[in-house]
């Protein structure tokens, strides 16, 4: 028999979006594991939950994370390391609330912590990057029951305080998590079907396209709306591939070794020549690649220290 086939699945806030959307989550993995897929599935907090802990922190006079990216590697200040382990608290509650949703199903699973597999993280407390995970642990997990929860975002440095990985980080933990474990698949659920040319939820402009297959240094150009810029340069700097989807299946935008082709156009053809990216700036092939305009999702900025980037993820 052959070994069951490992999917990592993302499921950011735009997905999370209340309690009333967990019955769809543990549907989309309840699907995979009855084709026979071993599942990681990494969550995001639940709705707004990030922002009104932070609007907690904010209440008691504490401005620390209020631009998550601009905190410096010195040693821990208390503060931060305090106000990352507030934070992770929505992601914690999300897993175990997954799992409880999972339960209702009938899908065994385990909920797993930073803590015990990581991601274990160097660098600035509130915009860490990821360098280490217990892929044993998540492995024999797997082995138990097809199914193991990790909570997104948020990492353990080397002195087990909490860390987060920076606006946006779920995206970078599934990302990391996949390239740990060598999973078969990486596919980020959103809103929406996948990558557009432009806000589908823009109006006054003409309906967007969406990309079927979008190269790397595509995927550099992205708005951190769309994908973490640490995530699409950890991708690039690994050439790991992954997909942009929503759940129920769908095809979405597949990013890796591909030409950037739009839905509707041949692989090759030029009868409907793509269009770039939208973007305000040059962008180059380089994972400091300038940003574009494109973006996945309908909902607008919130606060400006939201941990998934103010933006659905």
């Amino acid at each position: 028999m052959s070994p069951a086939k490992l999917v990592v699945l993302k499921f950011g806030s735009s997905v999370l979006r209340s309690e009333t959307d967990l019955p769809a989550v543990a549907d989309e993995i309840r699907r995979h594991v009855d084709e026979g897929s071993h599942v990681v599935a990494v969550v995001s907090a639940i709705g707004r939950s990030t922002e009104e802990l932070i609007h907690k922190a904010h209440s008691l006079g504490h401005r620390v994370g209020h631009a998550l990216e601009h905190t410096t590697p010195a040693a821990v200040a208390p503060a931060e390391a305090a106000f990352a382990a507030l934070l992770s608290t929505g992601e914690a509650t999300s897993a175990a609330l997954v799992g409880l949703a999972l339960d209702n199903v009938g899908v065994p699973f385990t909920v797993l912590c930073a803590g015990r597999v990581g991601p274990f993280t160097r660098g600035p407390q509130l915009d860490a990057q990821p360098h280490a995970f217990g892929a044993g642990r998540v492995r024999r997990a797997l082995a138990l029951r097809p199914v193991a929860i990790l909570p997104g975002f948020v990492g353990r440095d080397s002195e087990g305080h909490h860390s987060l990985l920076g606006r946006g980080g779920s995206d970078l933990t599934a990302l990391f998590v996949a390239h740990s474990l060598g999973a078969d698949r990486c596919r980020l659920l959103k809103d929406v079907d996948g990558i557009y040319e432009h806000d589908p939820a823009t109006r006054g402009r003409r309906a967007p396209r969406r990309y079927v297959s979008l190269d790397w240094a595509g995927a550099l150009r992205l708005d951190d709306c769309i994908l973490q810029q640490k995530a699409s340069q950890f991708a690039y700097r690994h050439r790991l591939p992954f997909e942009v989807g929503s759940c129920g299946g769908g095809s979405g935008t597949y990013v890796g070794a591909a030409s950037t082709r739009l839905a509707g156009t041949r692989p090759g053809g030029t009868s409907a020549r793509p269009a770039p990216i939208a973007t305000t700036t040059t962008a180059t092939a380089t994972p400091t690649a300038a940003r574009a305009t494109a973006t996945t999702t309908a909902t607008g900025a919130s606060a400006p220290g939201a941990a998934e980037g103010g933006c659905a993820s």
